[in-house]
């Protein structure tokens, strides 16, 4: 859909420099609180557990998220992290495999990869995609 305005020339920048300010302020108040919500779903997805047998249960209880502190709103959206807090060293030997090493340095075999933060990588991307859409299909309607 086309509008069509009389603008004098030298107004020009000016209400374009306006437009854009609308866009962004629709934009970031549509945004706010839409990725933290999919960050949230991601945390607690991973505290789910996943293809793996869990001895004690504090793996999995330890996935939370964080919003990022340096770059805040870089390129007008929050960023989040999520992580494991106590056991963050397991996270990469569980998703991606390791070798088991006895004592004396012998390797005994291999741990096979439990993946289970790949997947939810996936669908973060897909819904974080689907919020910043849905916020500029909101911004566009705003301007």
């Amino acid at each position: 859909m086309s509008v069509r305005v009389k603008i004098d020339i030298t107004q020009m920048d000016k209400e374009i420099a306006d437009t854009l300010t609308k866009f962004q302020y629709g934009f970031t108040s549509a945004l706010e609180g839409r990725l933290e919500k999919v960050a949230d779903w991601g945390a607690s997805q991973l505290r789910r557990g996943g293809p793996y047998k869990e001895r004690t249960g504090k793996y999995t209880a330890d996935w939370a998220y964080r919003e990022e502190k340096v770059g805040k709103w870089a390129a007008g959206t929050p960023t989040f992290t999520i992580y494991n807090k106590k056991h963050y060293r397991l996270t990469h030997l569980l998703e991606k495999g390791h070798r088991v090493v006895l004592k004396g340095g012998r390797v005994a075999g291999k741990a096979d990869p439990r993946v289970h933060i790949a997947p939810v990588d996936e669908k973060l991307t897909e819904y974080a995609t689907l919020a910043v859409e849905n916020a500029v299909d909101m911004a566009m309607r705003k301007v």
